[in-house]
């Protein structure tokens, strides 16, 4: 047996939407559902994991001028790409110490409040 398992969150679970609690609500239940498959799961070598997006997915017809406005409430001061998530989920694949995890693909979103 084994394997993985990538479970994908984002910062509303960590940091509270007022306008969308039940989102917010799901997104740390499921955070905390890897933590606990995690170690429910380690016995049959099975590994679970979280990662926890930023702005990576913009809308063809976005506005350049909202782009750039989340861009600038991003510490790292630009959005990411589905890459920088696809990377971080082949990390997680590859690292066979690593389960219960939360890792965090976010530009530093976290570290202003979570909602850009």
């Amino acid at each position: 047996m084994g394997g993985v398992i990538i479970n994908i969150s984002d910062n509303s679970g960590l940091h509270p939407w007022a306008n969308r609690p039940h989102h917010s609500v799901s997104k740390a239940g499921l955070i905390m559902l890897t933590q606990v498959s995690a170690l429910a799961l380690a016995p049959y070598r099975v590994r679970v994991n979280c990662v926890v997006p930023g702005p990576v997915l913009v809308p063809a017809d976005a506005d350049e001028s909202v782009l750039s406005e989340i861009a600038a409430g991003l510490p790292v001061q630009h959005i990411g790409n589905p890459a920088n998530i696809a990377d971080a989920c082949l990390f997680l694949v590859r690292n066979p110490f690593t389960t219960g995890s939360v890792l965090h693909v976010d530009g530093g979103e976290r570290l202003v409040g979570g909602q850009t």
